[in-house]
């Protein structure tokens, strides 16, 4: 349990507020791409071969086939990162399939392009099996009077189409980014928003039951054939809910998608986030709907890092039962996944002397050795998180040595510490033991007297490492990428004895793959409010205003 910081609780009544609009203020999506958030996109080679779902719901999307898949295209839109789809029908093509579910009525956003006029290619296709509807997501349909980003929908054989118009209630066919939002409700006329602009019914078509069983589910193309009807174009993001929004709510995720996307002026005059960057503004969560300073004596649940799988190591200083010895630590326990011991081995760290935001802390003098030995996965993708304070000045000739994790292989060696390498200049830096290749450095704030919550993501791929302190993220000064572990059992050096600058050690947490943005936000957001620190997370944190929710 956190100590005597805010802890959540549910209130119809309430001020608490998040900075920034995203889908989770609305409610829990049933899936969510957003190709933005590196954590994501799982690569081989340039191709993406896995597409997480960000909304808990494990609903990813995956290509067996890596040449089948779609490219990742770094700040191809507003800065942020796209899908590129490209094919020939009945050639060649790139999807990624979905898996099958249930949901009538729905919700649904997209925000994609088409590399050209007149392209047919469908960018989401759905086949509702049980009752033979089969909605696609698609462009131009065989006719320049067809215009692009229509809904269309199968059912029998006729073909109900529901078009998009722009702002001049002209059909829509251009290659600009667009938000496409269809909402199918039950016994009614579904409704198509192009920009916040509603489009023609033309015929039309009702679902008659809910609960429809959507199947072969692609992206991409028809039916999970990639040469099908192949989509030739870019996607940022979808995001599918299972109920149909209210108007407000509508609006609001169209204003959270124009400003994220850089297509804000796009949206009609009249609308209510033109003018008004709602992706930056805070907002009432209805998740966590309340927060009151609550004695742990009560029992409330606080959200764990164990809720986000692939955690190996967990070293918690604030859980006592953990740790043996307080004038000399002799050993502190892993929690992760993987059992290990941190042990003595020079010097004395101490416990139970000091409190951080009521919590214990270990206490970690210049000259102190600790080390522990297992065996990690043999990974270049994990991702790190450190609260340190450093208590005395760093030398500019030698740097804090912390989670020192060497192996056979230099460059499956992680050096995770703080140097200062000018008067008033620090870096966090990522290196292989002896400085044999693979740095990840970046430039940080002055890290003396103060608790500090470090985030490094290493990967193969250059273009999903970061670094961030407190949140944010900082400019890397090198990005070479990451090597794998040794798999044998190794020591591995939690502070080194030759390192000159005493610290104080909170927490460490090491998981065994990439995380998503959300996730590492969330691990943040625990780690902020946990030790005392929420106001040093940047303003458009998720968690700045209040800590996770319980998983």
């Amino acid at each position: 349990m956190f100590g005597p910081t805010r802890v959540p609780v549910l209130s119809p009544l309430s001020l608490q507020t998040s900075n920034g609009f995203n889908p989770l203020s609305i409610g829990i999506p049933t899936f969510w791409f957003d190709a933005s958030d590196l954590g994501t996109t799982v690569l081989s080679s340039d191709r993406v071969i896995t597409w997480r779902d960000k909304s808990g719901n494990g609903r990813n999307a995956t290509q067996g086939t890596a040449l089948n898949a779609p490219t990742l295209s770094v700040a191809a839109q507003n800065g942020l990162n796209t899908l590129s789809f490209a094919g020939t029908n009945g050639v060649a093509g790139t999807c990624l399939n979905l898996s099958n579910f249930n949901t009538v009525p729905f919700t649904m956003f997209m925000v994609n392009k088409y590399n050209a006029t007149g392209n047919s290619g469908i960018a989401l296709f759905f086949n509702g099996q049980s009752t033979g509807i089969t909605p696609t997501w698609r462009n131009s349909y065989g006719s320049s009077t067809f215009i692009q980003q229509a809904i269309n929908i199968d059912y029998g054989g006729p073909l109900y189409r529901y078009a998009g118009l722009d702002a001049g209630g002209n059909g829509l066919d251009d290659t600009n980014f667009n938000i496409t939002n269809f909402q199918v409700p039950v016994n009614s006329l579904g409704t198509l928003f192009m920009n916040g602009i509603a489009g023609n019914n033309t015929d039309g078509f009702q679902f008659t039951t809910s609960g429809v069983n959507f199947t072969a589910g692609s992206i991409g193309s028809y039916n999970q054939i990639p040469s099908n009807a192949p989509f030739t174009g870019s996607i940022g993001e979808i995001v599918w809910f299972n109920q149909i929004l209210s108007t407000a709510d509508r609006q609001k995720m169209e204003g959270y998608l124009a400003w994220k996307w850089g297509v804000q002026t796009q949206l009609p005059a009249s609308h209510p986030y033109r003018n008004f960057n709602i992706y930056a503004q805070p907002q009432l969560n209805p998740v966590i709907q309340g927060t009151i300073p609550l004695p742990l004596s009560l029992g409330i649940r606080s959200w764990v890092p164990t809720a986000i799988s692939d955690l190996n190591l967990w070293f918690d200083a604030a859980d006592t039962s953990t740790i043996t010895g307080t004038t000399q630590v002799t050993a502190w326990a892993s929690k992760g996944s993987i059992s290990t011991n941190v042990v003595n081995n020079t010097g004395s760290a101490t416990s139970g002397s000091a409190r951080q935001n009521g919590l214990n802390y270990i206490n970690i003098p210049a000259g102190v050795a600790l080390q522990f030995t297992c065996a990690l996965t043999s990974t270049s993708n994990r991702t790190w998180f450190w609260v340190i304070r450093n208590r005395t000045q760093l030398s500019t000739t030698i740097p804090t040595s912390l989670l020192t994790f060497t192996s056979a292989t230099v460059t499956g060696q992680d050096e995770n510490g703080i140097s200062r390498t000018g008067t008033s200049t620090y870096e966090l830096q990522s290196v292989p033991n002896a400085f044999g290749g693979n740095f990840l450095r970046a430039s940080i704030d002055n890290p003396l007297n103060n608790v500090n919550i470090y985030s490094t993501v290493r990967s193969t791929n250059t273009a999903l490492q970061l670094m961030a302190q407190n949140g944010t993220n900082q400019t890397l000064i090198e990005n070479l990428a990451a090597g794998n572990f040794n798999p044998n059992n190794t020591t591995y050096n939690l502070s080194l004895a030759n390192r000159n600058c005493e610290y104080d050690c909170f927490e460490i947490l090491y998981f065994n793959r990439t995380l998503s943005t959300l996730e590492r936000q969330t691990v943040e957001g625990y780690l902020a409010w946990k030790w005392g620190t929420p106001s040093s997370l940047p303003e458009r944190h998720p968690f700045k205003q209040f800590p996770p929710p319980p998983a």
